[in-house]
């Protein structure tokens, strides 16, 4: 996925454009978390640690985020604030207009993360874990481990898909079997990423 850019609406606005590369500088409590937090929230995760603040001022109204996946289309999400569970997905066509107001779908949270993972390519359906139990892929899976995100709960990231506990107690199990078929999708594109980790190690080493 690529990020085009992203816009905050209300009496605290916001609007930026992203770059090939782009480095989020400031000192501390200048809202740089605030804004990676923002773009989290608008692909769907449940940031609940900077949205009391939004909502004792109601300073912003929603946040909308567009971007291109992997599939080559572009859609703009909108997410109220300071809390929605549903979104909204705008596709646009090639000279970023919207496209017909049929196409503009309304998503929960859940069936969102199903719709980010197949434009990105990702398996999706159910995943096997320890004694037949099974769990299911959710996009903010992959953001948590993108931006090291500790501050989300695991069952928040993960659906459980069976009525029993040990959902809860073997998160690791299920990190594991999501991994192993994530890599399995994504094998070349890992072993090159290997490659390129143990050239940057040894280049540091030196």
């Amino acid at each position: 996925m690529r990020l085009n850019s992203i816009k905050v609406s209300g009496e605290y606005g916001l609007r930026y454009d992203f770059k090939e590369e782009n480095v989020l500088l400031g000192a501390n409590t200048t809202g740089k978390t605030t804004f990676v937090k923002l773009i989290l929230y608008a692909l769907g995760v449940d940031v609940l640690d900077f949205i009391e603040e939004i909502a004792e001022y109601k300073y912003c109204e929603s946040v909308s985020l567009h971007y291109t996946t992997k599939k080559g289309q572009s859609f703009c999400t909108i997410r109220k604030l300071p809390y929605a569970d549903i979104v909204m997905v705008v596709p646009y066509d090639i000279e970023n207009d919207v496209m017909n107001d049929e196409e503009v779908q309304v998503f929960n949270l859940e069936e969102y993360s199903n719709f980010l993972l197949a434009e990105e390519g990702y398996p999706g359906g159910v995943i096997s874990y320890g004694n037949g139990n099974k769990a299911s892929l959710r996009y903010k899976f992959l953001l948590r481990t993108a931006v090291v995100d500790q501050s989300t709960e695991h069952k928040k990231i993960l659906a459980n898909l069976g009525a029993s506990n040990d959902y809860i107690a073997n998160q690791t199990l299920i990190n594991k079997a999501i991994i192993e078929k994530i890599l399995s999708q994504n094998n070349e594109e890992a072993q090159l990423l290997r490659l390129e980790l143990n050239a940057k190690t040894k280049e540091r080493s030196e």
